[in-house]
């Protein structure tokens, strides 16, 4: 479930063991991150057993991350994990943000990209697209299609993401930049 992000701080440290799951990072990392109000949107390890890459996902509810913030909390989290009772023989840290392409599943997020076009798979699977303009009173998305305004619980979209707008060609140019001819 790795998502592309703003790529931080990576730290390697030697320790005495060499296992750990996420379900034990996400226990020891979020009180930190939540006393610093930073929300964790998710954790992924990787590599061998022996030398694990750690990358934990996080964002402000309100503002977007900065990667001397990714730092900072690298910092926090790294002195967590080296503190705890069964701690790493050798990992690698990475703190991110999630990145554009990361699901949107909490209702801070979708407060967080209003007046964003988004995509979102419907129950049928089929992928719809869409500009959030707003969330209702009763928790749900208000969403402009194709010119109308649909509301939507939030569990109705699946793999809802942030879509980012294609580049426009200059004019006098073709898609593929050569000068058209006259």
């Amino acid at each position: 479930r790795m998502q592309s992000g703003l790529t931080a701080c990576s730290s390697r440290r030697n320790f005495q063991s060499n296992l750990i799951t996420i379900s034990e990072i996400d226990a020891l990392v979020r009180p930190v991150l939540e006393q610093e109000r930073v929300h964790l949107c998710g954790i992924k390890v990787s590599g061998r057993a022996g030398k694990p890459f750690i990358q934990i996902f996080v964002d402000y509810e309100e503002s977007h991350i900065t990667i001397d913030e990714c730092a900072r909390l690298s910092r926090l989290v790294q002195d967590v994990l080296d503190m705890q009772p069964r701690p790493l023989l050798d990992y690698r840290l990475e703190i991110s943000s999630p990145g554009l392409d990361w699901p949107l599943t909490e209702v801070w997020q979708f407060r967080k990209n209003l007046g964003r076009r988004i995509a979102w798979r419907r129950a049928d699977n089929t992928r719809t697209k869409g500009e959030l303009v707003g969330i209702a009173e009763d928790g749900n998305l208000v969403i402009e299609v194709n010119g109308g305004l649909v509301q939507m619980p939030l569990d109705s979209l699946v793999g809802a993401v942030v879509l980012t707008a294609a580049p426009q060609p200059k004019p006098g140019r073709s898609k593929i930049g050569k000068q058209k001819t006259k």
